[in-house]
């Protein structure tokens, strides 16, 4: 009689601390599901005897680099630079700090010292795009909007600054329609003049002098193909966030256009059959702008 009433009790114990572990598992898999977070978790429950009736195991996530990690999304995409540019690496933002975007704070006499919740400019944060079951579509909504916020006209693959956006160039079906070295073309790009980016499509100018310099660029003899990879490597280095006067909060803003053109040109540029991949192909490759260090 007591050695049933032993087991029964037993039972029902373990029946419950079972039913509560999967009750904490459920729902901590909703959570995660709902934030965009992984919860995870180890526990381990055991009667006197040591007779363990309960387990369970897991990791809490919830910063941008951490998630990011998961993401499946391509190497030199613009949800790629993002995570780099605003996660750990970069301005190391929480994924609901605000991300302005409408252009306001390229204005180096912007200053905001309000609190960020009530700043009625254009801005995202990084939960709103990583939270999406669909981060790139996400991404282009945003960019969207923060696009339509700047005033600025939705012709992404443009000139910005001395980076030609042309599609066909960047597909190497055209010619160059922002070459620093041609005397008679100016920095007239709708942006990005004197921006990190530009210096980068500067030195690729430079190092297409093959065969004759100009008056403002020297004679390099570099190869096309090597010019077309430091330059591909070189965007890939800068970023398209900048940081402004904005109290005590971490007031960041962000480039949509920049992004766009940055990542073009990395994938681009990148490849073995890059634009400029035919050009000198029996140059010496021995100036110093062929190891771009223009």
């Amino acid at each position: 009689m007591n050695a049933t009433l032993v087991i029964s009790v037993t039972a029902v114990v373990m029946a419950i601390a079972i039913t509560i572990a999967v009750f904490f598992k459920i729902t901590g898999d909703a959570d995660a599901h709902l934030n965009n977070y992984k919860v995870s978790f180890t526990t381990e429950h055991s009667y006197p005897d040591g007779t363990v009736y309960a387990t369970g195991s897991g990791t809490i996530v919830d910063s941008i680099g951490e998630i990011c990690a998961d993401l499946s999304t391509d190497d030199y995409s613009e949800v790629s630079k993002l995570c780099i540019d605003f996660g750990s690496d970069g301005a190391d933002l929480g994924l609901d700090d605000y991300i302005i975007c409408d252009g306001e704070m390229k204005d180096e006499d912007f200053e905001y010292l309000g609190e960020a919740e009530d700043y009625d400019g254009v801005y995202f944060t990084m939960r709103e795009i990583l939270e999406s079951d669909d981060v790139e579509a996400k991404y282009e909504e945003v960019k969207e909007r923060c696009i339509a916020g700047s005033g600025t006209e939705r012709n992404l693959l443009r000139d910005y600054g001395w980076c030609s956006g042309n599609a066909l160039f960047i597909a190497g079906f055209a010619g160059d329609s922002s070459n620093y070295c041609d005397p008679s073309q100016r920095c007239d790009s709708h942006a990005g003049c004197g921006g990190s980016l530009e210096k980068c499509c500067i030195q690729h100018d430079k190092c297409l002098q093959a065969t004759d310099g100009t008056s403002k660029c020297q004679k390099t003899n570099c190869r096309g193909r090597t010019c077309d990879s430091h330059l591909s490597s070189c965007a890939w280095s800068k970023t398209c966030s900048y940081k402004y006067k904005c109290g005590w909060w971490k007031c960041w803003g962000y480039d949509p256009v920049c992004g766009t053109v940055l990542s073009a040109i990395t994938a681009g540029f990148g490849i073995s059959s890059s634009p400029q991949s035919g050009w000198n192909t029996g140059g010496a490759n021995t100036h110093g702008c062929c190891d771009g260090s223009c």
